[in-house]
Protein backbone atom coordinates (compact mmCIF):
# COMPACT_ATOMS: atom_id res chain seq x y z
CA UNK A 1 0.00 0.00 0.00
CA UNK A 2 2.96 2.47 0.62
CA UNK A 3 4.12 2.07 -3.42
CA UNK A 4 0.57 2.91 -4.08
CA UNK A 5 0.85 6.11 -2.24
CA UNK A 6 4.88 6.36 -2.85
CA UNK A 7 3.97 7.57 -6.54
CA UNK A 8 2.03 10.19 -5.70
CA UNK A 9 3.61 14.09 -4.92
CA UNK A 10 3.36 15.56 -1.66
CA UNK A 11 0.58 18.24 -2.90
CA UNK A 12 -2.08 14.80 -2.73
CA UNK A 13 -0.85 13.24 0.49
CA UNK A 14 -1.23 16.03 2.75
CA UNK A 15 -4.37 16.72 2.35
CA UNK A 16 -5.45 13.03 1.98
CA UNK A 17 -3.40 12.54 5.33
CA UNK A 18 -5.35 15.98 6.71
CA UNK A 19 -8.78 14.06 5.36
CA UNK A 20 -8.02 10.72 6.95
CA UNK A 21 -7.15 12.57 9.98
CA UNK A 22 -10.19 14.76 10.45
CA UNK A 23 -12.16 11.50 9.32
CA UNK A 24 -10.87 9.10 12.39
CA UNK A 25 -11.09 11.97 14.70
CA UNK A 26 -14.72 12.79 13.82
CA UNK A 27 -15.34 9.22 14.10
CA UNK A 28 -13.54 9.19 17.90
CA UNK A 29 -15.73 12.04 18.87
CA UNK A 30 -19.18 10.77 17.76
CA UNK A 31 -18.40 7.46 19.60
CA UNK A 32 -17.20 9.16 22.37
CA UNK A 33 -20.32 11.85 22.33
CA UNK A 34 -22.65 9.39 20.76
CA UNK A 35 -22.31 5.81 21.35
CA UNK A 36 -23.07 3.20 19.07
CA UNK A 37 -26.03 2.21 18.80
CA UNK A 38 -27.57 -1.06 17.18
CA UNK A 39 -30.92 -1.72 15.63
CA UNK A 40 -31.48 -4.48 17.15
CA UNK A 41 -28.89 -4.62 19.80
CA UNK A 42 -29.58 -1.11 21.19
CA UNK A 43 -26.74 0.90 22.86
CA UNK A 44 -23.72 -1.05 22.42
CA UNK A 45 -20.69 1.70 23.77
CA UNK A 46 -22.99 4.69 25.88
CA UNK A 47 -21.84 8.16 25.05
CA UNK A 48 -21.91 11.35 26.82
CA UNK A 49 -25.74 11.88 25.52
CA UNK A 50 -26.31 8.42 26.59
CA UNK A 51 -25.21 9.27 29.94
CA UNK A 52 -26.48 12.41 30.69
CA UNK A 53 -29.72 11.09 29.56
CA UNK A 54 -29.81 8.29 32.13
CA UNK A 55 -28.44 10.54 35.08
CA UNK A 56 -31.55 13.14 33.83
CA UNK A 57 -33.40 10.20 34.37
CA UNK A 58 -32.31 8.79 37.62
CA UNK A 59 -32.74 11.97 38.50
CA UNK A 60 -36.39 12.81 37.68
CA UNK A 61 -37.15 9.51 39.45
CA UNK A 62 -35.69 11.14 42.81
CA UNK A 63 -37.45 14.18 42.27
CA UNK A 64 -40.71 11.84 41.81
CA UNK A 65 -39.81 9.78 44.57
CA UNK A 66 -39.52 12.40 47.00
CA UNK A 67 -42.79 14.43 45.58
CA UNK A 68 -44.61 11.26 46.15
CA UNK A 69 -43.37 10.61 49.85
CA UNK A 70 -43.85 14.53 50.54
CA UNK A 71 -47.60 14.09 49.23
CA UNK A 72 -47.90 10.43 51.30
CA UNK A 73 -46.85 12.31 54.59
CA UNK A 74 -48.71 15.69 54.36
CA UNK A 75 -51.85 12.23 53.64
CA UNK A 76 -50.30 10.79 56.96
CA UNK A 77 -50.36 13.95 58.75
CA UNK A 78 -54.47 14.50 57.92
CA UNK A 79 -55.42 11.51 58.67
CA UNK A 80 -53.78 11.60 61.65
CA UNK A 81 -55.17 14.97 62.77
CA UNK A 82 -58.69 13.13 61.44
CA UNK A 83 -58.32 10.20 63.76
CA UNK A 84 -57.16 12.09 66.75
CA UNK A 85 -60.00 14.53 66.44
CA UNK A 86 -62.65 11.50 66.16
CA UNK A 87 -60.63 9.66 69.22
CA UNK A 88 -61.59 13.36 70.98
CA UNK A 89 -65.17 12.64 69.99
CA UNK A 90 -65.62 9.49 71.36
CA UNK A 91 -64.01 10.18 74.46
CA UNK A 92 -66.54 12.59 74.86
CA UNK A 93 -69.56 10.32 73.83
CA UNK A 94 -68.12 7.47 76.19
CA UNK A 95 -67.84 10.25 78.96
CA UNK A 96 -71.69 11.55 78.55
CA UNK A 97 -73.08 7.82 78.17
CA UNK A 98 -71.33 6.91 81.06
CA UNK A 99 -72.50 10.28 83.33
CA UNK A 100 -76.18 9.22 81.59
CA UNK A 101 -75.28 5.62 83.08
CA UNK A 102 -74.90 6.70 86.40
CA UNK A 103 -77.75 9.54 86.55
CA UNK A 104 -79.89 6.13 85.36
CA UNK A 105 -78.28 3.86 87.83
CA UNK A 106 -79.51 6.71 90.53
CA UNK A 107 -82.98 7.59 89.34
CA UNK A 108 -83.68 3.62 89.46
CA UNK A 109 -82.14 3.30 93.44
CA UNK A 110 -84.28 6.25 94.15
CA UNK A 111 -87.54 4.20 92.48
CA UNK A 112 -86.28 1.00 94.29
CA UNK A 113 -86.03 3.04 97.48
CA UNK A 114 -89.40 5.05 97.23
CA UNK A 115 -91.23 1.64 96.93
CA UNK A 116 -92.98 1.29 99.69
CA UNK A 117 -94.15 -1.93 98.35
CA UNK A 118 -97.76 -0.73 99.02
CA UNK A 119 -99.32 -1.56 95.52
CA UNK A 120 -97.81 -5.01 96.25
CA UNK A 121 -94.96 -4.91 93.50
CA UNK A 122 -91.51 -4.74 94.35
CA UNK A 123 -88.61 -4.61 91.90
CA UNK A 124 -86.43 -7.51 91.48
CA UNK A 125 -83.09 -8.18 90.35
CA UNK A 126 -84.40 -9.33 86.82
CA UNK A 127 -86.85 -6.26 86.87
CA UNK A 128 -83.89 -3.98 87.43
CA UNK A 129 -81.45 -5.87 84.74
CA UNK A 130 -84.43 -5.94 82.55
CA UNK A 131 -85.05 -1.92 82.97
CA UNK A 132 -81.57 -0.99 82.72
CA UNK A 133 -81.13 -2.99 79.07
CA UNK A 134 -84.34 -1.24 78.41
CA UNK A 135 -82.72 1.82 78.36
CA UNK A 136 -79.63 1.47 77.28
CA UNK A 137 -81.19 0.08 74.28
CA UNK A 138 -82.93 3.57 73.59
CA UNK A 139 -80.01 5.10 73.11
Amino acid sequence: MMSLFSGLSDLIKIPLALLAGMAISALVLVLFYEGISLPLIGHVIDGRVESQRKAAIADMVSTADLAAAKAQTEKLMADLARAESLRKMAERNVESLMQQDQKDAQALAADQAADDGADGARYTATDIERMSARRRRAR
